[in-house]
C-alpha cells in the first residue's frame, strides 16, 4: 500500500464527504478542518501505548551538570527507552568499547548504590534533588542505570579518569521510541 500524505488523506476525505476538490489543505476552511481531525487522530493512535516498530531509533542521552556527573537527560520525545549502551573506554584503550549498561528498577538501582562504602576513596556521594544520597563509583564506567522521574537517566558510576566531570553525550548509544 502507498504511503499517503495528509494532503491525500484530507482530499480522499473531502471526496466521501462530496466536499469542494482541493489542492492544498490551505484551500478551505473546510479541508484545514479535516486535517486536524486526521493529525489529532494520528498522534492519538501513535501514543496509546502500542509498540510501534517505526518509532523505534536512536538516540543519544544530554549531559547533566557538573554537580550530577551521573545524571543524563532524556530527550523530550522519547517515550520509552529501550537500551542504553556507553563507551566503556579506559585511558589505556586505544578503540571505543560500546557497552550495554544494564536497566535496574529504582529499588534495584537503590540497593545497589546504597551497599557501597561511602567513605571509599573511589565512591562520591552525590545527592539527588529529593534530597536522596547516591553512593556512585568514580573509577569504572557504568554498568548499571535508572530513571525516578521518566526524565533523567541516572547511572551507577563513571570513570573520572576517562570522563573528568561528567558522563559525556557523545559517548551514549541509545534505542528506543520516540513520539512522532
Amino acid at each position: 500500500m502507498p504511503k499517503m500524505t495528509l494532503l491525500a488523506m484530507v482530499q480522499d476525505i473531502l471526496n466521501d464527504m462530496d466536499s469542494d476538490e482541493v489542492n492544498s489543505i490551505n484551500d478551505t476552511v473546510e479541508a484545514q478542518q479535516v486535517a486536524q481531525v486526521v493529525q489529532t487522530t494520528y498522534f492519538n493512535i501513535m501514543e496509546n501505548g502500542r509498540a510501534w516498530p517505526h518509532l523505534e531509533q536512536l538516540f543519544q542521552l544530554e549531559a547533566a551538570t557538573v554537580a550530577k556527573p551521573i545524571y543524563m537527560k532524556l530527550p523530550d520525545d522519547v517515550q520509552e527507552v529501550l537500551w542504553v549502551k556507553y563507551n566503556k573506554r579506559t585511558v589505556d584503550d586505544v578503540d571505543d568499547k560500546m557497552a550495554k549498561v544494564l536497566y535496574k528498577t529504582p529499588q534495584e538501582f537503590m540497593h545497589i548504590v546504597d551497599a557501597r562504602n561511602s567513605s571509599a576513596s573511589n565512591v562520591v556521594t552525590i545527592l539527588d534533588d529529593s534530597g536522596v544520597t547516591l553512593n556512585i563509583l568514580t573509577d569504572v564506567a557504568p554498568t548499571y542505570f535508572t530513571s525516578f522521574d521518566n526524565d533523567y537517566i541516572v547511572f551507577d558510576s563513571y570513570d573520572s579518569a576517562v570522563d573528568a566531570t561528567n558522563l559525556q553525550s557523545s559517548k551514549t548509544q541509545c534505542y528506543g521510541r520516540r513520539i512522532p
